[in-house]
């Protein structure tokens, strides 16, 4: 028909133009969580980084589908939300008390991802995302690679500082933009969990 051909060219203009045609009524809440007694203190700037970069590359309709829940301890929250509001993501920051947060249920927290980027042994919180079907974000180190693969995850070898910000804004884009992808994320982790238990 006549129509056909003006919709599949506007496809083409958004896909070759680099951005996400998006129908807002598809669109999903992206709940980013980190846990801050996982990372050192430049690790969890990098992650206030990172999602501050894919914050401000969108418009304030995207905004109020963004939300940081970071799970910390009391001494460090201040530190967090200073953290946050330097980086003019405060209004997106949620707090959630270590107390309050059950390892073995992570449903209350409705997390997309799980965003860990670290050098250190995280093999077990890692087995938890995946075992509650939460995709896993992070460096590509032993501990991690050993659970993860791109079934259940993404991965990103470490550079230097401004370009790791840009890897993992950039993933955290893909997945805010694609909800399918994250689904099938969220099926690989429940299957990769049942390999490796």
């Amino acid at each position: 028909p006549w129509f056909v051909a003006p919709i599949i060219s506007a496809w083409l203009f958004w896909f070759l133009a680099g951005q996400h045609p998006t129908n807002e009524h598809n669109m999903q809440d992206f709940n980013v969580l980190t846990l801050e007694e996982e990372l050192s203190s430049e690790e969890l700037e990098l992650v206030v980084a990172a999602f501050s970069e894919l914050y401000h590359r969108l418009t304030f309709k995207h905004h109020r589908r963004l939300k940081l829940k970071v799970v910390c301890g009391v001494d460090r929250a201040e530190w967090v939300m200073t953290l946050a509001r330097n980086a003019k993501v405060g209004s997106s920051l949620e707090l959630v008390p270590n107390n309050d947060f059950v390892r073995n249920d992570w449903s209350a927290q409705d997390a997309s991802i799980l965003f860990l980027p670290t050098h250190k042994r995280a093999g077990k919180i890692t087995r938890e995302a995946l075992s509650q079907g939460v995709p896993v974000v992070s460096f590509q180190n032993e501990s991690i690679a050993e659970y993860v693969d791109q079934s259940c995850g993404m991965l990103v070898r470490s550079r230097n500082r401004s370009q790791d910000i840009d890897a993992f804004s950039r993933i955290l884009s893909m997945l805010y933009f694609d909800p399918e992808v994250r689904k099938l994320l969220k099926k690989g982790a429940l299957v990769k969990y049942r390999e490796i238990s």
